[in-house]
């Protein structure tokens, strides 16, 4: 007889029976399959979003390189666009060029439309922008089949010198050795840096240039009175003697031979001599001033103080012609004059240089020549006559002029030299022994060579900068 459990239940029904877990058993197991296919319905239904994320996930990744890769050509573009600007003047050939760079800078495989060639000549700047489509991979799937990516690039020409006011003065050699093609490639060399470092529009920060072009004196034109005092007039053949105190028209000397020379008072001033011979001392009093220059050869081009007028420095770059000797010394002093605060009594407002030592300043002086320094003074005439006259009393013009070198640079001035077709062991430690550095020393065998050695420095000076 079969036990009945409570209300008629069976001993099989009952849950701690054996059948009883056999049967719970079973039904764990029928939603074990049951829970088994509604997981794979779910990953199912999940697997497309998925892998959408994961398509999407890599073709935007490949746009963001392609857009890197666009963004590092436009930049490396507008810097062309910017230095051919520079070079040029002409906003049409610096969009040329940034265009150009940038096709030739972008990757294999990258095709990008260059668009928006600006250049804006009030701020000095140049910005180019470019797009491009990016195929897509995996979100075809979902209707895109490509990506839209663009950047844009912007440099500026930092005004003066990048973040402060630019003093440049340029010793140029116009002596005779320098005639012919050489005076012509110093044109163009000289012409090519005051374009870059001078711009048409002076913005927050001014670029103000100096020429003082020398052979075997240098001509102080208008100030010529201020710098070594008035000339006064004699109507004997050989006065006696002359001084800072007023210069005759003319003065005899005698030669290593005791032969008695006459000679005619020049529009040009010699080396200082005295205590300040070799310092920036202001003219201001007789023994301070320069010495005059009788007889020899005085280069008609004279020295132009600092200016921002580009075009008053090209006309006198152009008036330049070739003859001479080479006092380099005397050169090297008028580059430090020029730049020298002391001396703003010479100068007009417009052309007074700043303080020494001012973080709002960068002064350079460019030393230019093509030879050994050969030419010095004693008693206001050239002391190497065709006899071999005494030494000047300031020494060797090459003396002088290290000696010079290294006063300018003790007063915070940087210092940049080219040597052109130098031929003279002697010439070129001058050269190198005048510069601030090494890096800042340039030796130059052609017109070529002369070019790039100034548009160097020039660049070096008038940097451009990415400011997008």
């Amino acid at each position: 007889m079969q036990h009945q459990g409570p209300k008629g239940a069976t001993a099989s029904d009952l849950p701690c029976s054996a059948a009883g877990r056999k049967r719970a058993a079973h039904c764990a197991a029928r939603f074990r399959c049951e829970r088994s296919g509604n997981i794979s319905m779910i990953f199912a239904a999940m697997i497309v979003p998925v892998c959408a994320m994961i398509g999407m996930s890599v073709d935007l990744g490949r746009s963001l390189q392609t857009r890197t890769q666009i963004q590092g050509a436009l930049d490396a573009a507008v810097l062309a666009g910017g230095r051919s600007y520079q070079v040029s003047g002409s906003a049409a050939e610096a969009q040329s060029t940034a265009e150009s760079h940038f096709r030739d800078a972008l990757p294999d495989g990258i095709h990008a439309e260059a668009i928006n060639a600006i250049v804006d000549e009030a701020s000095y700047t140049i910005e180019l922008s470019a797009r491009a489509s990016v195929e897509t991979t995996f979100l075809r799937i979902l209707g895109e089949n490509g990506i839209t990516v663009s950047a844009t690039a912007r440099a500026g020409l930092a005004l003066g010198g990048s973040d402060k006011n630019l003093e440049v003065s340029l010793m140029l050699d116009i002596t005779g050795s320098m005639a012919g093609q050489k005076i012509e490639d110093l044109k163009v060399a000289a012409k090519d840096l005051i374009q870059i470092i001078v711009p048409d529009i002076q913005g927050e920060h001014t670029a103000r240039v100096a020429l003082v072009p020398f052979s075997a004196a240098v001509n102080p034109g208008s100030t010529r009175v201020a710098v070594r005092g008035p000339n006064t007039t004699n109507t004997s053949n050989c006065p006696s003697g002359s001084s800072t105190s007023g210069w005759h028209r003319y003065q005899c000397y005698q030669d290593s031979r005791n032969n008695t020379a006459q000679v005619g008072r020049t529009n040009c001033v010699s080396e200082r001599t005295g205590s300040e011979a070799f310092t920036d001392a202001a003219p201001s009093t007789t023994a301070k001033r320069l010495n005059a220059v009788y007889g020899g050869v005085c280069p008609t081009s004279t020295v132009i103080p600092l200016t921002t007028n580009k075009q008053t420095l090209i006309n006198a770059i152009n008036g330049f012609s070739a003859n001479g000797w080479t006092a380099g010394q005397i050169g090297t002093a008028w580059a430090w004059y020029t730049l020298s605060p002391e001396w703003n009594s010479v100068w007009s407002s417009a052309s007074q240089p700043g303080p020494y030592g001012s973080d709002e300043i960068y002064k350079i002086a460019v030393l230019m020549t093509d030879g050994e320094y050969n030419t010095e003074y004693s008693s206001y005439v050239r002391a190497r006559d065709q006899y071999g006259t005494p030494n000047s009393p300031n020494g060797r013009s090459d003396e002088q002029a290290r000696a010079l070198c290294a006063a300018m640079k003790a007063k915070g001035i940087t210092v940049y030299t080219v040597g052109f077709q130098l031929d003279d062991a002697n010439a070129v430690e001058t050269m190198s022994g005048c510069a601030s550095s090494t890096s800042q020393a340039f030796l130059a065998t052609d017109g070529d060579e002369l070019k790039a050695a100034f548009r160097e420095i020039a660049f070096q000076l008038a940097q451009l900068r990415i400011t997008r």
